[in-house]
């Protein structure tokens, strides 16, 4: 029908607008990637627990994790508000958050607030006795900042300057460490920096945050990375239900099967001698129609007989 094809194509044209006012992300390269083999990469603590566990990547939103620990190093910026909602949820249920950052939006976001220094290299024994600091006598880091305001208790102290605490929720715990260097490939071997990422880090399953390394960078379009979010939120819920409403409209107006054929009528002689005179009365064929007229009234006379 004509009208469901006027609708179709309006759905058409609605779709390709929402598609092209949506949004995709262009990451941007960051130093500290569990991919990076540079000094300040962090592939071989990846390559460390892949021996003692299973390590799997965040690509996407942090949301339906299972049971495990999460790691976030060098995190380009912090979780958005519905994710740290998500994220306390799923530490007071036993799970564990580590956080390596230098970056104090990002501390803020998980409680702690940090004052800057000056640059430090230190060697440091445990502050406080904690699962992850049995066997460890020292770790090796360099930091440029320390906590000023936390809750929770300090595993780790310069002097007067703690740069790990550790921040129990529920069932679970949230590790800050105020700098990143910790886990550089340049420095996970240094003192006993690989007992307590291991200990700290330990459990069924541990997740590297991939998703907060970069900076996002707003496009135009959806791209092909980006298409799996197209149907979460309000925006992407409107391109699903015209989609759905254009297939509805097109199976609606669509006929299956083959349409079966009329069955033929017989049509009297007579009838045909009356409707071709009618046709020709209008188009005014004066000798034709009185041979018409003759046959006509030889058919009357056939019949009354």
């Amino acid at each position: 029908m004509k009208w469901q094809s006027v609708f179709v194509v309006l759905l058409i044209i609605g779709i390709a607008v929402a598609v092209s006012i949506g949004e995709s992300y262009a990451p941007q390269r960051n130093p500290y990637s569990f991919k990076s083999r540079e000094d300040t990469g962090s592939l071989a603590f990846y390559l460390l627990l892949q021996k003692y566990t299973t390590v799997e990547r965040v690509e996407t939103s942090l949301k339906d994790l299972e049971s495990g620990t999460l790691l976030m190093i060098g995190p380009a910026r912090p979780p958005s508000d519905t994710e740290m909602g998500y994220l306390f949820i799923w530490v007071r249920q036993g799970n564990r958050v580590i956080v390596f950052s230098d970056d104090p939006q990002v501390m803020k976001a998980f409680g702690a607030t940090v004052s800057a220094g000056q640059k430090r290299s230190v060697v440091i024994p445990p502050f406080k006795d904690h699962r992850s600091t049995q066997n460890v006598e020292a770790v090796a880091l360099q930091y440029y900042q320390y906590f000023t305001t936390y809750t929770g208790d300090v595993l780790f102290a310069d002097g007067d300057n703690p740069v790990i605490i550790v921040m129990s929720k529920g069932k679970g715990e949230i590790f800050l460490v105020s700098d990143t260097s910790i886990v550089w490939n340049i420095n996970v071997n240094d003192a006993d920096n690989e007992i307590f990422l291991v200990q700290a880090s330990l459990s069924d399953t541990v997740y590297f945050d991939e998703y907060h390394l970069y900076h996002l960078k707003k496009e135009k379009g959806i791209s092909l990375k980006s298409f799996g979010t197209l149907f979460s939120g309000y925006r992407p819920f409107f391109v699903q239900f015209m989609i759905t409403l254009a297939l509805f409209l097109v199976a609606y107006g669509k006929r299956f099967g083959v349409a079966r054929p009329v069955a033929p009528q017989e049509v009297q002689s007579s009838e045909l001698v009356v409707s071709a005179a009618e046709l020709y009365y209008k188009a005014k064929k004066e000798e034709v129609l009185k041979v018409i007229d003759n046959t006509k009234y030889k058919s009357h006379l056939q019949n009354e007989r």
